[in-house]
């Protein structure tokens, strides 16, 4: 039992490790995120738009091709009554180019 009760302990502490874990694009994906909100909703210049100053990784995708893989990006934008995710995908590489 208290084998059991360590495991969900060291397994719950690495999850929150993983989600606190900042990808070296998050700052770009957060601005990306309040140009894409003010076009897709043709927002006045002077309308509040409110985009959180956090970007939550996902899980990674498959690329269409070969055996590469991307890493998913999701940040939440709010704009007058409406709350939207925008994900932004990025490619994985040694030189994190964002």
């Amino acid at each position: 039992m208290r084998l059991a009760i360590a495991a969900f302990v060291l397994l719950a502490a690495a999850t929150v490790a993983q989600a606190q874990q900042t990808h070296p694009c998050s700052a770009n994906a957060i601005a990306k995120a309040a140009l894409l909100l003010r076009f897709h909703n043709s927002a006045e210049p002077d309308q509040p738009v409110d985009v959180e100053q956090n970007a939550k990784m996902l899980p990674p995708i498959k690329a269409l091709k070969g055996n590469g893989r991307f890493d998913v990006l999701e940040v939440v934008g709010h704009i007058y009554k409406a709350s939207y995710r925008m994900r932004q995908i990025t490619r994985r590489s040694k030189a994190r180019a964002c």
